[in-house]
């Protein structure tokens, strides 16, 4: 048993689960969150759609990594969660209005 276990009180098999739930919340949020915004952001930028695109996929690659960063950065996994899940379904939601509108382009 680890230092961390003993003192905290909890077991080994829970410090596991909170990881394996940060590693989720990183590698599925931060998907959803970077495709999100690479949505988003393509018909918004002001630039001929292919380099739009380019642009969008190569952002959306630093804010991939960013999202990891930040679900192993917070205290909580709660808040890991959370704090991807937020902000891709509203980035997924803008675009999916703008989509239907007819405001812009189609985007991704």
């Amino acid at each position: 048993m680890s230092h961390a276990a003993s003192t905290s009180g909890r077991s080994p098999r829970h410090h596991r689960w909170h990881l394996a739930a940060r590693l989720l919340a990183a590698l599925l949020g931060g998907y959803v969150l970077a495709r999100a915004c690479a949505t988003l952001l393509t018909p918004l930028l002001p630039m001929p759609q292919s380099d739009a695109l380019m642009t969008a996929l190569l952002a959306s690659g630093a804010i991939y990594a960013a999202a990891v960063l930040w679900a192993f950065s917070v205290k909580s996994v709660d808040r890991a969660i959370f704090g991807l899940l937020v902000p891709a379904l509203l980035s997924g939601s803008f675009a999916l209005v703008m989509k239907l509108s007819g405001v812009v382009g189609t985007g991704l």
